[in-house]
């Protein structure tokens, strides 16, 4: 697998798959960044379950 610790990601979208990178890039160590043109409101669970 690629060396994610200290780096930077960018996940575009937060459905299933987004949450998922999500949290595999934060248990690599990355610093993540994750947007959806959604709203918190709108996402539900699936922005509840990444704060």
């Amino acid at each position: 697998m690629i060396d994610l610790k200290n780096k930077r990601v960018l996940v575009v979208g937060l459905a299933k798959s987004g949450v998922a990178a999500v949290r595999l890039a934060l248990a690599e160590g990355a610093r993540v960044t994750a947007a959806d043109r959604r709203s918190g409101a709108e996402l539900g669970e699936s922005a509840a379950a990444l704060e």
